[in-house]
């Protein structure tokens, strides 16, 4: 979960003062850090590439498309896997693949439905037309069922297919696991933050430390749970502290002028933002178990700050380009060369590695594509080993960013990849009108046919929309996410904000996310 600092300072400022509505100076380059407390403590939904051609429309998504082309988020499924009954076995009559022209026909649109009765593919995915979908789809069917996975339906394939041997996975995707921890909406009785299952049931309060007065703002946790950063506040942004914690609730230390936390992978240290005299952002990086006094480990110019799988690199965004920083070696590389001054300027949002570490994935927009409101922006790849100018070819470690999504909002204000590293999930803001302000929610496969998996859209005409929060659970095939509306003319009776509410979404079953409980900033942890 991760969102630039230009985000976060409109986030802050949108949820301080909606706070505000419901209820009725600058950081320095140097934060101020507080020991512990010793007593106790226009786009309403943004449209794909169109396609070229009628038969490329089954790569398109549906507002509630499913994952049915994930196999690795579907693939735990195959642990006990059960028969299915086979109806009336069509007649095999050609090899079917992934083509250019796409294949159509009715024995592809007999596969597409076999494999809707199994469980491989989504429900609307019977078009009789052999696409990227399909083609994944039969390659998750190839390995459950022990076949060489080629994404090809050929005899072998087809006989097993259809007959009652073939594995269904319908019955056998895994149960939600683990725990949500969530911050309790304001005016709740008892603890702020609480914990729940995932289908709603056992909540439990969790007691944490805030300031006089204090506000929660945002809450995030390393990705096993053990650690947590959250951020209060009392008015504006800069009365913002940060404070670290156990999973407990206790506190370990805190911050102020500091926003923004994200953990290493395995919690031992955090990186946050700070704003420095002049108002630059400047990126800071501490022990998680800071000794008392010590200082931090780093201090870096930039924003939109990342870490490698491995907790040794640091992605970060300055002056319009991507760095990384190396924590053992202390060493700073630049990774891109974009344009910052003339007609065409690149603005970047922020910037990720893949779990692996071959890309960079960076939110950003040319000048020439933005609107006034700051519409136009999209996600880009590049290797993680940068290059320049003057090579086409996508992933082979060299070449000019290449565009992953089409041309959307103003802002990315979430984060994750699943577990496995092949689907990414975001949340993707954009400004309707002077008063609306839409984020919609969508997630996509990392693969080369960049396959979009699903997208949770919601759009009213009289207001706008918040996703606070996004978090995958361990299996990579569920979300947990906030939603909050707001309303831009308020009737008689009516609120000028809607309560915020946390779903869960079974990316792999499809369907509509479901309501599990009253509050913001979910976190899907492993710990009972």
């Amino acid at each position: 979960m991760h969102f630039s600092l230009r985000r976060w300072l409109m986030l802050v400022g949108g949820l301080l003062l909606l706070a505000g509505c419901s209820a009725g100076g600058t950081g320095s380059a140097q934060p101020t850090i507080t020991p512990p407390p010793t007593a106790e403590s226009n786009l309403p939904s943004r449209a794909t590439t169109a396609p070229a051609s009628p038969t490329e429309a089954a790569d398109q998504p549906t507002a509630l498309a499913t994952a049915a082309d994930q196999p690795t988020a579907l693939a735990t499924a195959a642990d006990q896997p059960t028969a299915a009954p086979a109806t009336d076995t069509p007649l095999f009559s050609r090899l079917l693949l992934l083509a250019d022209p796409r294949l159509v026909g009715d024995d592809v649109k007999a596969v597409q439905q076999r494999l809707i009765d199994l469980g491989y593919l989504a429900s609307d995915g019977a078009d009789g037309i052999f696409g990227p979908r399909t083609q994944a789809s039969v390659e998750l069917f190839q390995a459950i069922n022990v076949l060489e996975q080629d994404g090809v339906v050929g005899e072998g394939t087809w006989e097993l297919l259809f007959s009652d041997q073939a594995q269904s996975i319908i019955e056998d995707l895994p149960p939600p696991a683990g725990r949500i921890l969530f911050i309790k909406p304001e005016g709740s009785e008892g603890a702020t933050l609480a914990s729940v299952n995932p289908d709603g049931s056992d909540e439990q309060p969790i007691e944490i430390f805030l300031g006089e007065s204090e506000r929660i703002i945002s809450l995030v946790a390393n990705p096993s749970g053990s650690y947590l950063a959250y951020t209060a506040g009392v008015g504006g942004i800069e009365d913002i502290s940060l404070y670290i914690a156990r999973n407990d609730g206790t506190l370990i230390s805190s911050y102020g002028g500091m926003s923004n936390p994200r953990f290493s992978p395995d919690g031992s240290r955090f990186i946050a933002n700070v704003l420095s005299e002049s108002g630059d952002p400047l990126l800071i990086v501490y022990d998680t178990e800071r000794e008392d006094e010590a200082g931090p480990l780093a201090n870096l110019p930039g924003y939109a700050a990342d870490w490698s799988a491995d907790g040794s690199t640091i992605i970060f965004v300055t002056d319009s380009d991507i760095f990384t920083y190396n924590l053992d070696s202390g060493e700073t590389t630049q990774i891109t060369e974009l344009p910052s001054e003339g007609e065409n300027v690149w603005y970047i949002d922020e910037a990720h590695l893949s779990p692996d570490g071959s890309r960079i994935y960076f939110y950003a927009g040319q000048s020439q594509n933005l609107g006034a409101s700051g519409n136009g922006m999209q996600w880009w790849v590049i290797p993680s080993a940068g290059g320049s100018a003057g090579c086409s070819q996508r992933f082979e470690g060299c070449g000019d960013p290449v565009a992953f999504t089409d041309v959307g909002g103003n802002g990315v204000g979430n984060f994750a990849f699943n577990g496995s590293g092949d689907v990414l999930a975001y949340t993707e803001g954009a400004h309707v009108s002077a008063c609306s302000s839409i984020e919609n929610i969508y997630t996509r496969t990392t693969n080369d046919q960049e396959s979009p998996v699903a997208a949770f859209t919601e759009f009213q005409d009289n207001g706008g929309q918040y996703i606070q929060g996004l978090s995958w659970d361990a299996s990579g095939t569920q979300l947990a996410f906030g939603f909050q509306r707001y309303f831009c003319e308020v009737q008689e009776g009516q609120d000028f904000i809607d309560f915020p509410v946390i779903y869960a979404w079974n990316i792999a079953e499809g369907g509509e996310p479901e309501r599990i409980a009253n509050g913001s900033w979910p976190i899907w942890v492993q710990f009972p």
